[in-house]
């Protein structure tokens, strides 16, 4: 035959499909009952029956690079389409809900068939028990679209179908566990979330292949939706709401690494929406809404553990309080109420940070204990006014103990984690910023000059609000006095010339004279403490505040007695540093 040229290859194998297919064609005709959508299924079966036929009959009898199958397979697919779409044009609007889904999932279904039957694939992903949506959306076969093309303009009722769909999938999250079988699921997420993006994938693998139009903007829609629902409905809930334990503590963490899970899988599910859509819906696909809920309820989780750490440091700060700074005579070793708190901020995060999925998060929590901590310590500061200098001193030490503990923290996470050098600077600037302030208040009352200068010096700015704080907290609250201070602030303020206008923690501080006013923790050292990543605001260093030659020739001039003074003080500080060193 194929001697005698294309023209007779072509009548035979048209002469051989109408004389296989003539028996379907009379049978299942569209404006009869037999070929209404409710009798779809029949005519596959029966389309089925024509291949096995030809298989057993007349495969031997053809080449098999003719692929009369495979022609036999499209002819039926275009008269079974053209057949659809008549009957749709006629009673689409009025035909039941179900049936055309059924039939639509029928069509589906079939062509499955056909695509595995004439291409042999090795391609799992559309069933891959991983919803990562990085991998590539399986690619259309031969026949996909053949069939499913006819029900394209009632699509919307599929769409609509896949929204009762995830409504039932809710109905299982909402009631299976939690907390994940330590065995099975070493990201420590809700298994849950992984079966809700499992879910997305199926249906965008479906209606990519049925349309990349608006249906499939559509279902966008419904990614959306379901995502809020997961983070408001599954997610949310999952927080304690009341008093936090440390049986909570796996909660919290899970929360925070499905929360991630989910904001990571929804900027891929994002990615690939966005590469399948038609142009004209590329730029509205968006999932900002859901992202932003994820990140949210990341921030509230850290923030539950950052206040489950402040609850158990109070008795801490008590014993700070109970202390009697007045009267200390000398410096000693860190003082008790540091040792219990260092126990605190290490037991919590012992248990805390091996569960947690990323070193973004070990690091944020770590930055909001800094935070949360110095802030703490500050006001418990406030609140023992007046501070002598041997106090002043003893709290430098303790600070230094405290800041040792915060650079440790991170170790907690386990031997695979390693600490960031960005960590080590946050919390030594933080700290730097309580030391600072210490450092004010180890300077001497007398002379006079010796504090003012070394206000301009180690806290760096012009503000008289903020230098009677400083003389508050030193107990030099009589009105006569400070004015003399104040007049020498003003005076030796005008040699000066690189002062900022306000100290950032001074600023927010609220010190009253006979009364302290102690205001939240939060805000005085940082200023985002809903930030994923802190950014803390500028404040004088003090390497930049001693580094001026008029700033020298300024603290020179005050006289010998204040620099002994200074340097004594300054020299004990030394000291019992290098005491807790030894020590350690």
């Amino acid at each position: 035959m194929d001697t005698l040229g294309q023209e007779y290859h072509d009548k035979l194998l048209n002469w051989f499909c109408n004389h296989q297919l003539r028996e379907i064609k009379t049978i299942f005709v569209s404006t009869d009952e037999a070929g209404s959508l409710d009798n779809l299924q029949r005519r596959f079966l029966f389309f089925k029956r024509v291949l096995k036929n030809y298989e057993e009959l007349f495969a031997p009898l053809f080449p098999e690079s003719w692929k009369v199958e495979e022609e036999l397979s499209n002819r039926f697919c275009e008269h079974t389409r053209d057949g659809i779409k008549q009957i749709l044009s006629q009673n689409g609007k009025t035909t039941d809900v179900d049936t055309l889904l059924n039939s639509l999932q029928q069509a589906l279904d079939f062509e499955k068939f056909l695509n595995n039957k004439f291409r042999r694939s090795n391609d799992d992903s559309a069933n891959s028990s991983v919803a990562n949506f990085n991998t590539p959306i399986p690619t259309d076969g031969a026949f996909t679209h053949k069939v499913s093309a006819a029900f394209e303009p009632f699509l919307n009722l599929w769409v609509d179908h896949q929204n009762s769909f995830l409504s039932s999938k809710f109905m299982e999250f909402l009631s299976q566990p939690k907390l994940p079988p330590d065995s099975q699921n070493h990201a420590n997420v809700i298994p849950s979330s992984a079966d809700l993006f499992r879910a997305y994938r199926h249906l965008l693998t479906q209606c990519s292949n049925l349309s990349t139009g608006g249906p499939l903007y559509d279902l966008s829609k419904l990614f959306q939706k379901w995502s809020l629902e997961y983070a408001n409905k599954v997610l949310r809930p999952t927080l304690p709401a009341s008093q936090i334990t440390d049986d909570a503590i796996p909660y919290i963490t899970l929360v925070i690494n499905t929360a991630d899970y989910c904001h990571t899988t929804m900027n891929q599910l994002q990615e690939k929406l966005t590469e399948l859509v038609d142009n004209e819906y590329k730029q509205r696909i968006n999932f900002d809404a859901a992202n932003d809920s994820f990140m949210r309820l990341i921030n509230r989780s850290l923030n539950i553990l950052v206040q489950k750490i402040e609850t158990e440091s109070a008795f801490s700060w008590r014993e700070m309080a109970n202390t009697n700074w007045a009267h200390m005579e000398d410096v000693g070793d860190q003082s008790r109420y540091i040792a219990s708190l260092r126990d605190v901020l290490l037991n919590n995060c012992e248990k805390i940070l091996p569960t947690l999925s990323r070193d973004l998060y070990v690091r944020n929590l770590c930055d909001k204990i800094v935070e949360s901590t110095v802030n703490q310590f500050l006001l418990n500061i406030v609140k023992t006014k007046p501070i002598p200098v041997i106090a002043a001193e003893q709290m430098l030490l303790d600070l230094s103990v405290l800041k040792e503990t915060f650079l440790k923290l991170t170790t907690c996470a386990g031997p695979d984690y390693k600490p960031s050098s960005q960590y080590q600077k946050h919390a030594e600037k933080i700290t730097g910023k309580l030391e600072i302030i210490l450092k004010v208040l180890l300077t001497q009352d007398a002379p006079q000059e010796g504090l003012v200068t070394n206000y301009f010096y180690l806290i760096g700015d012009r503000s008289v609000a903020n230098f009677i704080k400083v003389l508050e907290l030193k107990g030099i609250s009589d009105k006569d006095r400070q004015t003399r201070y104040i007049d020498l602030f003003k005076i030796h303020m005008k040699a000066h010339d690189n002062l900022i206008d306000s100290s950032p923690v001074l600023a927010k501080l609220v010190v009253e004279s006979g009364t302290t006013v102690v205001p939240s923790s939060t805000g005085l050292l940082n200023t985002k403490i809903m930030s994923i990543s802190p950014d803390l605001p500028s404040s004088p260093k003090l390497e930049n505040l001693l580094k001026t030659k008029d700033g020298f020739k300024e603290f020179a001039s005050n006289g010998e007695a204040s620099v002994n003074k200074l340097g004594e003080n300054l020299h004990k500080f030394g000291r019992f540093f290098n005491r807790q060193h030894n020590n350690n």
